[in-house]
């Protein structure tokens, strides 16, 4: 074998090398697809009585409870597999169909390899997938059978770690916009909202994108879908919003890109200079959304402003007839819904931490 190998051109070498490689990597994935793995168990609730029935397994993780869904006699999710190989961490994504036995009927896997999903959302027979390594694709996969298609997937900066349904044809997306640092990786430099029309399936659009803030940015629906206020009757979309700040400028209000494209302005209203130690700011950001225009600022409720580090923790906002009420772990204020700027009244919430579980 030595010498048949010895023998060997260098271009035959390296494709004999690449293909024990390669089947040194489907070893790997092999060995650890049966713990990988995610079991689903399946209970029935009748007249007060639990009682356990079956349970199944799909491959990979799945991110949170949005990447199940339960239509009609068949239970769907979304997951990711990662395993462990020489050539270092591989990522794969998957979406399988289960019957009610749990079993596996049909799925599509290897969807965006190398990457893994940050969101999805189940809407009837369609899924919205967001996968992300270093742009932000955003797939439509049909479920119409049991056998899950890719229809069309838009691929634009940044990522969506929430998907929220604004109707049939549109999704609303908060993540992170993203851009290439001095050392050739990615970095965060603000919340981005993104509106997706999705009336040609094979073919979605961003129809707006809006960008709040820059590095240091963030806001709590990214990790909990409850701090998010969307109601498409009163067209008011509220999202909490944390930002910190080492002097300079404090950017308050954002800019809209409409259209299909990448871009997104930047904020635009500045305040003056705060000083170092770091500027920790933490309110809600008030909008509009229109299907065609995107989104439209209607107004800012700030809840904290200062350099220490003890500012309000937890947000939750909702509504009443036409008052809009935001509260934090420090306080609640109440505004005009139609008139964001009309503060109506505000309560300290003093040694209050708790008061965000109530609201849940």
């Amino acid at each position: 074998m030595q010498n048949t190998y010895n023998k060997m051109p260098e271009d035959a070498k390296n494709k004999l090398f690449e293909k024990i490689q390669n089947a040194i990597t489907e070893y790997d994935i092999t060995v650890q697809q049966d713990y990988r793995k995610t079991v689903i168990q399946k209970f029935a609730i009748n007249n007060g009585t639990v009682s356990y029935t079956t349970k199944g397994e799909v491959p990979g993780y799945l991110l949170n409870q949005y990447s199940m869904d339960e239509f009609g006699k068949r239970f769907r999710v979304a997951t990711t597999s990662e395993y462990f190989t020489s050539k270092g961490v591989t990522t794969a994504n998957n979406v399988y169909v289960l019957d009610e036995s749990l079993n596996i009927l049909g799925g599509v896997e290897k969807v965006a390899p190398e990457e893994s999903i940050y969101s999805a959302r189940f809407m009837g027979d369609k899924l919205y997938l967001v996968t992300y390594q270093r742009i932000d694709p955003f797939f439509v996969i049909d479920l119409t059978t049991d056998t899950p298609k890719v229809l069309g997937a838009l691929k634009i900066p940044g990522y969506s770690s929430y998907l929220h349904p604004y109707d049939d044809t549109h999704i609303i997306g908060i993540g992170k916009e993203t851009k290439q640092n001095q050392y050739g990786g990615l970095q965060p430099i603000g919340v981005k909202m993104s509106l997706f029309d999705v009336s040609n399936f094979t073919n979605p659009v961003a129809v707006d994108t809006y960008l709040i803030g820059g590095p240091g940015t963030d806001s709590e629906i990214l990790n909990d879908p409850k701090a998010f206020l969307f109601d498409k009757e009163k067209n008011v979309l509220s999202i909490p919003v944390f930002q910190q700040y080492y002097g300079g400028p404090i950017p308050m209000e954002g800019g809209s890109s409409s259209g299909s494209t990448t871009e997104s302005k930047g904020d635009t209203g500045i305040m003056p200079p705060r000083p170092i130690p770091p500027n920790n700011w933490k309110g809600f950001y008030i909008f509009g959304v229109d299907q065609s225009k995107g989104f439209s600022l209607k107004g800012i409720v700030e809840h904290y402003n200062g350099t220490s580090y003890d500012y309000s923790y937890g947000s939750r906002s909702f509504y009443i007839d036409n008052s809009l009420y935001t509260v934090t772990s420090g306080q609640m204020k109440i505004n005009d819904l139609n008139d964001i700027k009309n503060e109506i009244n505000k309560i300290k919430l003093e040694g209050s931490g708790q008061i965000i579980k109530y609201l849940n």
